[in-house]
């Protein structure tokens, strides 16, 4: 039976990339040495003030072979009080890896709306190979600069 975890950055506040079309990595997913680790959902918010209904941030979860350098800790948290903690690593802010890059979801908010991913099913999720040092990231793009959201989900392993 898999084990669920839920994640968001340890601070509540929002994340933003910096420069316009330009793709910065909000959340950085590392695997164990020997358990695969599937991704099941992302919930994101943008943050934006007094932006248009067309302003929009877009994400996407890819798959890099070889990972950026990790960002801020993000401990996934056991969706059962008491649980058994997470092989997986996690973090916000990483530095985006440049090699070997897989692009799997696209989805997006809006600048001061709701949006998000989830997997209808458990053999839709996405999934990372135990062992294999890969990372699945969660990028942000948008073509105003610096907007601000906030992100949140589920992995299971």
């Amino acid at each position: 039976m898999p084990y669920y975890f839920g994640f968001s950055p340890a601070t509540r506040g929002p994340l933003a990339g910096g420069a316009a079309a330009t793709e910065y990595d909000a959340i950085q997913l590392r695997v164990g040495a020997t358990k695969n680790v599937n991704l099941q959902s992302v919930f994101v918010i943008g943050k934006g003030v007094g932006l248009t209904a067309i302003s929009g941030i877009s994400y996407q979860i890819i798959s890099l072979t070889t990972p950026g350098a990790a960002g801020t800790a993000l401990t996934p948290a056991p969706k059962i009080t008491g649980g058994a903690a997470a092989i997986a690593s996690m973090s916000s802010l990483p530095t985006l890896g440049s090699t070997g890059r897989i692009n799997r979801v696209l989805f997006g908010s809006g600048a001061a709306g709701p949006g998000g991913w989830v997997a209808p099913n458990q053999d839709s999720c996405e999934q990372q190979i135990g062992g294999a040092g890969t990372s699945m990231d969660i990028v942000s793009l948008s073509g105003t600069a610096s907007l601000p959201f906030e992100v949140s989900g589920e992995i299971w392993e």
